[in-house]
C-alpha cells in the first residue's frame, strides 16, 4: 500500500520519533511511504518532502484560523502526484485547517498525540492541577477567562480547527487507552493502537545495578512536566545518600531556563546533561537505575515510560493519564501534587531488593516485547487502514 505521512516537524519530540518509526515499519513491510512535513529547519530524511512555511507572528495566526490556499494547492499537488491509498496525519499545529481542507476527500486517519484533542490549553488540567474531563463537559471559556489574549485565541482556533478536523478524518487513533476513552466521550470516532518500540535499536541485556544509582528525567524541561517538584522531592530523598544522582536530559523551555538553573545550582548530585538524540538516550539508559516521569499535565503514551521498560530499566511516574495505564503498579506511581508521596516512591525504588527490581523490570519488558513490537503495530495499523476504505 502507498501511505502519505504528514507531520509538522521531522525531529522535535515523541510524536516525530513515532512518525519516523512508523515510516521505517511500513517500509520494512514492503509498503511505499512518503513523509510530508512543514519543518522550518534544514533537517532532511529519505522519502521526505518538506515545505517551509512562513513562521512570522501574523502568518502563524492566519494559518491557525484560515485556509492558506497557496499552501493547499501545493499539498494537493503532492497528494495528486503521489496518489496514496491512505493518508496518516500526526501533529499539524502549524497549518491545521489547510491540511484538513486538502485531505478531506481521501482516506485520511489521524493519530492523537496529546490531550490537545479535548483541551484548547493541551494540558487538560485546571489551575489547581486537577484533571479536566474535556471540552464537552466543562466550559473552556470559564477556564480561560483570566488568561489573556493568547488563551482566548487558542480557544477560538480550537473550535474552528475541530470543524475542519471532523469533516476530513475518517478515523482517529490514540496510543493510550485513557485518552482514547476521553476522546470517545468528547465525540471522536477513535480506536486505541499502542505506540511501537523498535527493538532493533537496542541490544537488551540483563541490567547491572551499579553502586552509584542514577535517576533520570528526560524530555522537555518545564514546570508542567513536574520538573521543579521532582527537584524538590529529590533534595529530600537524597539527603544522607551519597550514592544517588539525578540527571536531566532535554531542551529547557527558554522562559524557564533561569528558574531551572537556579533550582539545580550548587547541587552536586543533580546534573544537566543537555539535549541528546534518542539513540544516545537509549544508550544512556543502560547505566540508569530508574527513570522518573513526574508530569503535572496529562500525558498520552509517553516514550519516556515505553523506552525504559523496553531497556529493562525501572520507571516511576505520576498517577495521571497514560502514565498510570502503562506502569500499572501503585508502588511505582505517585501523586505529583504531594511531594511526600514522590519522596516515598523514590525511597521505595531505592530500597528494592535486587530480586524485586529484576522481577519488575523483566515483567515490564515481557509486556512490551509482546504488545509493542513494530510487527504488532503494523498488523493493527494496516487492518485499520484497510477497514476505512471499505
Amino acid at each position: 500500500m502507498k501511505v502519505l505521512l504528514i507531520n509538522d516537524f521531522i525531529e522535535c519530540g515523541g510524536a516525530e520519533l513515532q512518525t519516523r518509526r512508523e515510516m521505517d515499519t511500513l517500509k520494512s513491510h514492503g509498503d511505499d511511504v512518503l513523509f510530508l512535513s512543514f519543518d522550518p529547519k534544514n533537517t532532511q530524511i529519505d522519502n521526505n518532502i518538506n515545505i517551509k512555511i512562513n513562521h512570522t507572528f501574523i502568518a502563524k495566526v492566519y494559518n491557525k484560523l484560515f485556509v492558506n490556499h497557496f499552501l493547499k494547492r501545493k499539498i494537493k499537488k503532492i497528494i495528486s502526484s503521489y496518489n496514496p491509498d491512505y493518508i496518516h496525519i500526526n501533529n499539524i499545529f502549524a497549518c491545521p485547517i489547510t491540511v484538513y481542507s486538502a485531505v478531506k476527500k481521501y482516506n485520511a486517519v489521524q493519530t492523537i498525540r496529546d490531550y490537545g484533542a479535548v483541551c484548547s490549553k493541551t494540558t487538560c488540567i485546571f489551575d489547581d492541577f486537577s484533571e479536566c474531563t474535556g471540552y464537552k463537559f466543562n466550559s473552556c471559556k470559564k477556564c480561560l477567562k483570566k488568561k489573556g489574549f493568547k488563551a482566548k485565541f487558542k480557544q477560538c482556533s480550537f473550535k474552528r480547527i475541530n470543524k475542519f478536523k471532523f469533516k476530513a478524518i475518517k478515523k482517529f487513533i490514540c496510543p493510550s487507552e485513557e485518552l482514547t476513552e476521553k476522546c470517545k466521550k468528547n465525540g471522536y470516532d477513535i480506536v486505541c493502537i499502542n505506540n511501537p518500540f523498535d527493538f532493533k535499536k537496542i541490544a537488551v541485556k540483563e541490567k547491572e545495578i551499579l553502586e552509584k544509582r542514577i535517576y533520570l528525567y528526560y524530555g522537555m524541561i518545564e514546570k508542567t512536566k513536574g520538573v521543579m517538584r521532582l527537584i524538590e522531592a529529590f533534595d529530600t530523598f537524597s539527603n544522607g545518600k551519597d550514592n544517588v544522582e539525578l540527571h536531566f536530559i532535554g531542551k529547557v523551555v527558554p522562559e524557564e531556563e533561569q528558574l531551572f538553573n537556579d533550582a539545580i545550582s550548587n547541587k552536586d548530585n543533580i546534573k544537566y546533561l543537555g539535549y541528546m538524540k534518542n539513540d544516545y538516550v537509549l544508550e544512556k539508559l543502560k547505566e540508569v537505575y530508574c527513570v522518573v516521569v513526574p508530569s503535572l499535565w496529562i500525558e498520552n503514551y509517553p516514550n519516556t515510560v515505553l523506552e525504559p521498560m523496553a531497556n529493562k530499566t525501572l520507571v516511576i511516574g505520576s498517577n495521571r493519564g497514560g502514565i498510570k495505564g502503562m506502569i500499572k503498579n501503585d508502588n511505582l506511581l505517585f501523586n505529583i501534587l504531594d511531594i511526600n508521596d514522590v519522596v516515598a516512591k523514590l525511597d521505595y525504588t531505592y530500597n528494592l531488593e535486587k530480586e524485586d527490581y529484576f522481577s519488575i523490570v523483566n515483567s515490564n519488558y515481557k509486556k512490551i516485547e509482546e504488545n509493542n513490537t513494530t510487527d504488532k503495530y503494523y498488523e493493527r495499523l494496516s487492518a485499520l487502514l484497510k477497514s476505512i476504505s471499505k
